[in-house]
């Protein structure tokens, strides 16, 4: 679960290099899933933000393990991000959020690290 999860990542030495890279990952999709539900939910409708809440609840009241890759699929997040896209400030903020994601990603997963 959620809490099993935070209370494992917080009991992490960070000075000495133990970051479960793969939790932090999953958490925080997790919770931006959760943020920015609230958003689809007014901008998108009802539908579409209860959608988005029970793709993310149901496998994150089992465990945490690879939740990063239920988040793919939830097109309603992608509908959102593109709707702020419209903002050129926002745009290439997350332009530059998501490149680096993908190059710290890729160098994790060349070096066989766990990333989804």
């Amino acid at each position: 679960m959620i809490g099993d999860g935070l209370e494992r990542l917080g009991t992490t030495d960070l000075r000495a290099g133990e970051l479960d890279f793969a939790l932090a990952l999953d958490l925080t999709a997790f919770f931006m899933v959760l943020a920015i539900s609230g958003f689809v939910w007014h901008r998108l409708g009802a539908s579409y933000g209860l959608y988005s809440l029970i793709c993310v609840l149901i496998p994150a009241s089992t465990e945490t393990i690879s939740l990063s890759r239920y988040v793919l699929v939830i097109f309603p997040m992608f509908m959102m991000l593109g709707h702020w896209g419209r903002n050129a400030l926002l745009d290439r903020a997350l332009l530059i959020t998501f490149s680096v994601l993908l190059g710290v990603l890729t160098a994790a997963f060349v070096n066989w690290i766990f990333v989804a």
